[in-house]
């Protein structure tokens, strides 16, 4: 019983700051104070948290070899037979490790793909690699794919 009246005070007050559309009501009149504008949207909502569960790709280039964690070069072309780097810098803000695959291929055939683990890291560099063979031409298109299989990024080089 005691629930039920809490409820029917609850509604009486909700009701009574509404008019008869729903909407809030007005000041009474003579009251001379002015309707106080409706926030848009809140604090809450316009500092909302990043998806708890997705990574985020900050740079993604290829390159001919990686020096101190970092890509020695950027490749604007390749040559059959040169290994080729992607290098990633990701952002894991989430719970833990996740794993980010890189594919490599050439013209549209895949030739491999490698798994790499980022741990939770405002900016963590990785990289993988494959190595071209020499009959290769065409083009290299290297995609970077997250855990989920949604596709972060991709970069294709001619092969000359």
């Amino acid at each position: 019983m005691r629930t039920t009246a809490t409820a029917a005070l609850a509604c009486a007050v909700m009701c009574s700051a509404c008019g008869d559309d729903g909407k809030p009501a007005g000041p009474s009149p003579g009251s001379g104070s002015a309707p106080v504008p409706a926030a848009s949207t809140s604090r809450a909502a316009v500092t909302a948290a990043p998806d708890a569960d997705h990574v985020e790709l900050l740079k993604f280039s290829l390159t001919s070899a990686v020096k101190d964690k970092d890509p020695a070069d950027a490749l604007d072309q390749t040559k059959p037979g040169q290994r080729v780097y992607g290098h990633l810098a990701v952002r894991n803000r989430t719970s833990g490790p996740k794993r980010i695959s890189l594919s490599f291929r050439v013209n549209g055939d895949e030739r491999s793909v490698v798994d790499l683990t980022v741990e939770k890291s405002w900016s963590w560099r990785t990289w993988a690699y494959v190595t071209l063979r020499k009959d290769d031409k065409g083009e290299l298109t290297v995609y970077a794919f997250d855990d989920h299989g949604a596709a972060l990024g991709e970069k294709t080089i001619p092969i000359r």
